[in-house]
């Protein structure tokens, strides 16, 4: 492995670390603090595609903390042990 995927490799680790294995996942603006039962079925797509589509995350403004996500550690992992050998 070459010394460039290494530092970056390290980089990643060290971030992921940082962020005690915590992320957003893409869905999650409807896990907000805000009740959004006033949205009908369309209204909850279209603020999905909103923060999926904005340069900005509007998480915070909806009260949308990140989270342990599981998934995202199942399809990482062989894909990290790839890169490693």
């Amino acid at each position: 492995m070459n010394e460039n995927n290494l530092r970056v490799l390290d980089r990643l680790v060290n971030y992921v670390e940082k962020e005690k294995y915590q992320g957003f996942d893409p869905y999650d603006i409807l896990n907000s603090k805000l009740p959004l039962s006033f949205l009908s079925k369309y209204g909850q797509v279209a603020l999905l595609q909103i923060q999926k589509r904005s340069p900005i995350s509007l998480r915070p403004v909806f009260g949308v903390q990140k989270r342990l996500i599981l998934k995202e550690w199942h399809y990482s992992l062989p894909h990290i042990q790839i890169f490693i050998n």
